[in-house]
């Protein structure tokens, strides 16, 4: 990631961070110091030998916009799928599923699908 830097301190297990390389997200860098189990360094080393990235600066800024993006899918799932949904109940309320009915529909949908 463009214009980030992390220095990797395994025997402390700590990342400092001097360029998140998100600064469109922050309006200044900051450094800060992360505590990792000795599993997520160890992971990180494995990633750095295998030569997939080249920094560890690479990695935690891939996994931050990772968190990122997930964040805003699952926002715009609850605008435009859950907020939708609701509103769509609440307008006709008899196109409802009894709460009874929808596990021995699963099921039958799922029979249905195994079948062909």
């Amino acid at each position: 990631m463009p214009g980030s830097r992390v220095s990797l301190l395994n025997e402390r297990n700590a990342v400092k961070i001097v360029s998140t390389g998100w600064e469109k997200h922050m309006a200044v860098a900051r450094r800060i110091t992360l505590e990792l189990t000795q599993d997520v360094a160890d992971a990180i080393d494995r990633k750095l030998a295998s030569g997939e990235y080249a920094s560890a600066s690479e990695i935690v800024g891939e996994g931050i916009g990772a968190l990122m993006d997930r964040d805003e899918a699952v926002e715009r799932w609850l605008r435009e799928e859950v907020v939708a949904g609701h509103a769509e109940y609440l307008a006709d309320q008899a196109n409802t599923i009894d709460i009874d009915d929808i596990l021995p529909r699963l099921m039958a949908r799922r029979a249905a699908a195994a079948e062909s």
